[in-house]
């Protein structure tokens, strides 16, 4: 999560390939939403089944 945007990537934690800078690893991320309540909501049931 970008602590400044509020913006949540995701990453692939199980490459092979090593990273050795900062930007290596931001260009491997893949955003996934605006901000943390997007992601959130994207991912709980709001109604469950009783």
């Amino acid at each position: 999560m970008d602590l400044k945007t509020g913006r949540v990537f995701g990453f692939d934690d199980e490459t092979e390939e090593e990273l050795e800078a900062t930007e290596d690893f931001l260009e491997k991320c893949l955003f996934i939403a605006d901000s943390f309540d997007s992601f959130f909501s994207r991912i709980v049931d709001e109604d469950p089944d009783p």
